[in-house]
């Protein structure tokens, strides 16, 4: 998402309520941008999930920016750019961010860079490819990027009535084998609901943990 970083802001993700879908822990925040902080809220805006701060020294230009991006390697170390990771959360799912610039100095100037918010397949994020894609957009122009995000399936509905998340931190019994059919899989407690998976070894492609014998080794 594309954002003007000169003030603070809070923006609505999308609503995954009404569908078994939650946001994978096997994604992670992206900021890119000079002085400014992201945070990753819940279904209270007080409900902290991740977050992370981008800082760029003073007197630099966008070139500089991405020059020492470049020397940094792959990974967003908070130059320009920050990664985080976005751990399960036990009261929601991500359902805002919100975006706030840092104090500067009083002789630092706004690069003409703009902002950029990302939640993506945690890997994904080729940092010296993007940066060139984005240094090379005018100020007014959004790079066309296609960004993987990744969904977990969770079972929220027809559940035993010991399938109480409050009561128990991991999967009943009861829940297991009546969700999880085939051999050689393990029943894990999601965001809303349960969800089963095939054990290493036993997840060749076509495994379904929901069917008889569908983990195949």
């Amino acid at each position: 998402m594309h954002i003007d970083p000169s003030h603070s802001t809070t923006f609505i993700l999308r609503n995954f309520s009404g569908t078994p879908y939650s946001l994978s822990t096997g994604n992670e925040f992206i900021l890119w941008g000079c002085n400014l902080q992201a945070t990753l809220t819940g279904g209270g805006l007080e409900d902290f999930i991740s977050g992370c701060a981008s800082f760029c020294p003073s007197n630099v230009s966008d070139t500089d920016v991405e020059m020492a991006l470049r020397r940094r390697g792959r990974y967003c170390n908070g130059m320009g750019c920050c990664q985080a990771n976005i751990p399960m959360s036990s009261n929601d799912i991500p359902t805002s961010f919100k975006l706030k610039e840092l104090n500067k100095n009083d002789d630092q100037e706004l690069t003409s860079q703009p902002a950029y918010v990302l939640i993506a397949e945690e890997g994904w994020f080729d940092q010296q490819q993007l940066s060139k894609e984005i240094a090379g957009q005018e100020k007014s122009e959004i790079p066309k990027v296609q960004v993987p995000l990744v969904l977990q399936w969770e079972v929220i509905e027809g559940l035993p009535r010991s399938a109480d998340m409050k009561v128990h931190p991991g999967c009943p019994s009861e829940v297991a084998g009546k969700l999880c059919k085939s051999k050689n899989n393990d029943c894990k407690r999601g965001i809303r609901g349960y969800l089963c998976q095939c054990m290493d070894g036993y997840d060749k492609p076509g495994s379904n943990p929901y069917l008889a014998d569908g983990c195949k080794g």
